[in-house]
């Protein structure tokens, strides 16, 4: 990726070629779902080992032992690990790109020449493409599932610790999401023949696929939002555009939640 100047309007998108930065598509699959796949099953088996702790070791194997706790208890026990896996992930991830002491280059890791004008512009962007998609697509879910969806997230933000722990959550969250889909899995993508459309969609179809406590409408939504901060790295050849403007968004949601709630 070659710099942009710092003044002036966010550069046009370039065309996909030899990305010295980029990993084989092998690797950087692999990556993802160590990183994610990992992360799920750990989750899961914290959240069994919290179960019995809090209910006593008898229950550690008892796979209906969550449902035993209070309402409370589960919720902080979920949002807990939910920010111990996502440290973690963010961690690994960290350590993974750097073993061929490439890290910088590989997660695109330099600071966009971007002047004030053009953060204001990629943030207007993205919040722009969301909340236009969302008009769109969002009265077509037809039951209201995308704001059932929601609501164990609206009942968290009620408690005024949890939701400060989930917000925390969410915006590491959105580090790690923007390390692995585009600073490594879309990048890898684009440098095959799929270029830099072809790689964009691929890599934004599957982290859409990871996020399907959002439902069908709201995965559309999380689709082109992914697309967004694909380009936004193509575009200026930093990952932190797409950082700064996801965390962002997850954190606008969180307070939202918190106002409805």
């Amino acid at each position: 990726m070659t710099d942009h100047p710092a003044t002036g309007s966010v550069p046009s998108v370039p065309l996909a070629t030899g990305d010295r930065g980029a990993w084989p598509v092998g690797r950087a699959l692999l990556v993802t779902l160590v990183v994610f796949g990992g992360g799920q099953v750990l989750g899961l088996a914290l959240l069994q080992a919290g179960s019995g702790w809090l209910l006593g070791w008898g229950a550690v194997l008892d796979p209906g032992a969550v449902g035993r706790l209070s309402t409370q208890a589960q919720q902080w026990l979920v949002i807990g690990i939910q920010l111990v896996i996502t440290l973690a992930e963010l961690v690994l991830v960290w350590v993974i790109a750097n073993r061929d002491g490439e890290r910088r280059e590989v997660l695109s890791l330099r600071w966009p020449a971007y002047g004030p004008i053009d953060w204001i512009r990629v943030t207007a962007m993205v919040f722009g493409v969301k909340i236009a998609v969302s008009a769109v697509i969002l009265p077509f879910a037809g039951d209201g599932s995308t704001a059932k969806d929601l609501k164990p997230f609206i009942e968290l933000a009620k408690d005024n610790g949890l939701w400060l722990a989930f917000l925390v959550a969410a915006v590491v969250g959105a580090v790690v999401e923007e390390f692995v889909f585009r600073g490594i899995l879309s990048r890898s993508l684009e440098a095959t023949r799929l270029g830099l459309w072809g790689g964009a969609v691929t890599a934004s179809a599957i982290f859409a696929v990871v996020h399907l406590q959002y439902g069908i409408a709201g995965q559309l939504v999380v689709f082109v939002l992914g697309m967004a901060f694909a380009l936004l790295r193509a575009t200026s050849g930093s990952i932190w555009p797409g950082v700064v403007t996801h965390a962002l968004n997850n954190a606008v949601a969180l307070v939202a939640m918190k106002v409805v709630a």
